[in-house]
């Protein structure tokens, strides 16, 4: 269950940004977001934020609903999910820049989404050690390796 939480908050970071970005090239607006007051970092970080925290309410209704059970019981929990959503956003800005110079990149966002599901999912037990080496760069994995344990 853990793995499938992280998996929806690596969906909604790695899409929210480059997304964003995107519709903003797509309307004409993003000159605008260089000429306004504020850096344009924040706005997708404020943006992002915003996102993270409608996705917590969305994560939480749904596990009250289906379990009615605590998943996350220790409190350091909280602080490994939370360094491991940061994580992801940092993620989130590169492929954006991506997105920014490969127009055609965001169209390749969902199949990274699929792709990243597979090491949450499966146990860290049946995975060899050089996949276990590649994955140790990812932040995706790492927290999700915390958190299961």
């Amino acid at each position: 269950m853990i793995g499938y939480i992280i998996w929806f908050f690596v969906i909604s970071a790695i899409d929210s940004i480059p997304e964003d970005i995107g519709k903003e090239v797509n309307y004409g607006t993003f000159e605008h977001l260089h000429l306004s007051c504020s850096d344009i970092k924040s706005i997708l970080l404020v943006r992002a934020f915003i996102n993270a925290l409608k996705n917590i309410f969305y994560i939480a209704i749904i596990v009250s609903l289906i379990h009615r059970v605590t998943i996350i019981s220790n409190p350091l929990s909280f602080l490994i999910f939370f360094i491991l959503v940061f994580g992801l956003y940092g993620f989130a800005f590169m492929l954006a820049g991506l997105v920014l110079v490969v127009k055609s990149m965001g169209n390749w966002l969902g199949v990274l989404n699929l792709i990243l599901l597979i090491p949450l999912i499966i146990q860290e037990k049946l995975l060899t050690p050089e996949i276990k080496e590649i994955l140790s760069y990812f932040p995706i994995h790492q927290g999700a390796s915390l958190l299961k344990k």
